[in-house]
């Protein structure tokens, strides 16, 4: 049967997607010369991963994301700063570095030389909103069984078609967490519930698959409703005053924490 043939493949993905656990460790080493490096240039400063690699949903090609914390320091000047001491210590090549100050979250883009694994890393500063999600998802990641192994098949999907951010008119790794976790909490199309809370037993990840592109294909009401996997469904526009008119055609996702910004992808 196709479906169970997809789940034992889906199940097969899994295992190969993921870094390693020598990789892991190769990126905690270089993570932690990067942050030591931070903190030298920055005495009172606060370095932590967050994102993917926080999450557990790191890929092979995944870049890692860093929040710096540096009490006292505003403006987009100091992510040159740290760009450029970066550079100094030849820990990262200056030619793939970037830094995007005039992005909505603006962010220094840096990989690390050959002798340390070429290894990416975006780094903002002063904002803690992805060290808030981090708890949050993987709480998701605890009740959902299913969510992982769905998130990280559709983040290569993704990835294939240069569709995995919002500068290439895709989701944001961000963004997808909260629609797989929106689709596995409204179960639109009632798959039975065993398929849901235990995919392994029950073969389920092929459906589940299926089931999510069938959702966000032809039957999500974009231009109406936003996700809100806080209140667990879609809520109307219209009673969501951060979401302006122009973007009553897009899909609007509302932030994990109570003081985050809204998303929505092109």
């Amino acid at each position: 049967m196709f479906t169970s043939s997809l789940h034992s493949d889906i199940v097969h993905f899994e295992s190969l997607a993921v870094p390693t656990a020598q990789e892991k460790c190769a990126r905690l080493q270089v993570y932690n010369l990067l942050a030591a490096v931070l903190r030298k240039r920055f005495r009172d400063c606060h370095v932590e991963v967050h994102g993917s690699a926080a999450q557990g949903l790191a890929l092979h090609s995944s870049d890692t994301d860093v929040a710096v914390l540096i009490p006292g320091k505003t403006g987009t000047g100091i992510l040159f700063q740290i760009a450029s001491k970066l550079e100094r210590v030849g820990l990262v090549v200056p030619a793939h570095t970037r830094v995007r100050h005039r992005a909505r979250i603006p962010i220094v883009s840096v990989q690390t030389k050959p002798e340390f694994g070429s290894l990416r890393f975006d780094i903002v500063v002063n904002r803690d909103d992805g060290m808030k999600v981090t708890p949050i998802v993987r709480g998701y990641l605890d009740e959902m069984p299913a969510l992982r192994p769905l998130l990280l098949i559709l983040k290569v999907f993704l990835y294939q078609r240069n569709l995995n951010s919002a500068a290439t008119g895709g989701p944001s790794s961000y963004v997808l967490t909260c629609m797989v976790i929106h689709f596995l909490q409204v179960n639109p199309n009632a798959i039975p519930k065993l398929r849901i809370d235990d995919p392994m037993r029950s073969e389920g990840l092929g459906y589940l698959l299926l089931d999510f592109f069938k959702y966000y294909g032809s039957q999500f009401p974009y231009e109406t409703d936003y996700i809100s996997v806080k209140a667990g469904k879609c809520l109307p526009k219209t009673s969501a005053p951060w979401i302006s008119q122009n973007c009553y055609s897009q899909l609007c996702v509302e932030c994990l924490t109570p003081e985050g910004e809204m998303h929505r992808v092109p």
